[in-house]
């Protein structure tokens, strides 16, 4: 939650962010967001704590705000995919996992290959 805030209402401070199983932007009534940040995002299909459906609401808060498509390249080895179209410097990753509120195995990885490319 904290990062999907900091992207929204610090955008031209951050360059990026990797929200994990948290409230997007749009559910705290409609901030309004500041420039625009990168978005790696990852949330359990089976999380008790924050419903998934949240998770989706961060990632087409995302897809949105940095005008991506809503296609998206093939999923990589752990499910994850990129949206197409994104403005340039600006992707947005979804990885939806099978698990609940927790941290995925390959997170570390996959956010470090993300914030690698800036």
């Amino acid at each position: 939650i904290m990062s999907n805030t900091f992207g929204c209402q610090l955008g031209e401070d951050f360059r990026a962010i990797a929200p994990m199983s948290g409230l997007g932007p749009s559910a705290f009534g409609g901030a309004q967001c500041v420039g625009q940040v990168a978005a790696w995002i990852s949330h359990g299909n089976m999380d008790n704590v924050v419903q998934f459906s949240s998770g989706e609401g961060s990632r087409d808060h995302w897809v949105e705000a940095n005008h991506c498509d809503t296609t998206t390249d093939p999923p990589d080895e752990n499910g994850c995919v990129a949206y197409q179209g994104c403005d340039d410097g600006f992707p947005v990753v979804w990885c939806e996992f099978d698990g609940g509120h927790t941290v995925p195995m390959f997170a570390s990885a996959e956010i470090w290959e993300f914030f690698s490319q800036f």
